[in-house]
């Protein structure tokens, strides 16, 4: 698996072993590139039964377009992406967008700076969405409009700039930190609601879980954990939204006593050059005793 990392330059390292720490950099260069398999699971929790209700798997080719002495531009391609919901609708949508690229900037450490092509990546799925209202029967008034809302939904900046690029954000989640083995780093830091996109305030633990000096390879952990009643707040504000939208009466509220928790936990092993080995990201809500988890796992293909 590591045949690839053998030119990396062992003068740039990101692993001090006199102090046992490491800083997560990016050691790249224009044309390195990079092949990744991704799965997307969801599962329900409801007492002891465990229902996995989604799985999409992906694969996406990462490619170093520009280097500079403060900046990389990178091209995030998806190559295709396969569902296993049984939804015409939605496998068509994965069928045409495995040509979509999206185009962005790294700082010099690797850390996410901006999406560089958002108004391309509005335009194509726009045309996908034009291909998809050909193909599918829309003789069915709320099928038409879930294909509208869907496309109103994709081609916004704000989905784009967010919720797009979720596989990057989570691809680039430990690039620029520093961490000493055996430290915990510790913080409050506020981040977007899955559903809407309002700010919710988390408490943060990182650490450095191990160094593995032969493979020149490393594992961070993290965990955020959402303020309970912060969230409570916004998925009540959620449901208000979503009943006014659909014009139904609101028959819901959120009591006091009621059990809202979540948390996202992200794990990543990455190569002393910055190249992600293998990385996991887990968001878990507990509503009373349905349980909710998203599971996002990104893999290196070894060989094409």
């Amino acid at each position: 698996m590591f045949v690839f990392f053998l030119a990396a330059n062992a003068v740039s390292a990101q692993i001090n072993k006199a102090d046992s720490t490491v800083q997560v950099i990016a050691y790249w260069n224009k044309g390195e590139k990079q092949i990744y398999d991704l799965e997307k699971t969801k599962y329900k929790i409801k007492g002891t039964d465990t229902t996995k209700t989604n799985v999409i798997n992906c694969r996406v080719a990462v490619t170093v377009l520009d280097s500079t002495a403060n900046s990389y531009t990178i091209e995030w391609k998806y190559l295709y992406c396969k569902s296993s919901e049984n939804n015409e609708l939605y496998q068509k949508l994965n069928d045409l967008s495995k040509d979509v690229k999206f185009i962005y900037k790294i700082s010099e450490l690797g850390d996410f700076a901006e999406l560089l092509n958002w108004e391309e990546i509005s335009a194509f799925y726009r045309e996908v969405f034009k291909k998809i209202s050909k193909d599918i029967s829309t003789e069915k008034p709320e099928l038409k409009q879930l294909i509208k809302n869907l496309e109103n939904s994709f081609c916004s900046r704000e989905y784009i700039e967010s919720a797009a690029i979720k596989d990057i954000q989570q691809f680039h989640f430990f690039h620029g930190i520093k961490v000493k083995l055996g430290e915990e780093i510790t913080n409050k830091i506020p981040i977007p609601f899955p559903l809407t996109g309002s700010e919710i305030e988390t408490d943060l633990t990182l650490f450095l879980d191990e160094i593995i000096e032969e493979d020149d390879n490393y594992i961070i952990r993290c965990r955020q954990i959402f303020d309970s009643e912060a969230l409570k707040k916004v998925m009540g504000d959620y449901i208000d939204s979503l009943t006014k939208s659909m014009g139904a009466k609101k028959d819901f509220e959120f009591s006091k006593d009621m059990k809202v928790s979540g948390d996202i936990y992200t794990s990543a092993l990455i190569h002393d050059s910055g190249w992600l080995v293998y990385g996991i990201h887990t968001t878990t809500m507990d509503f009373e005793s349905s349980v909710t988890i998203e599971e996002n796992t990104i893999e290196i293909v070894a060989n094409e």
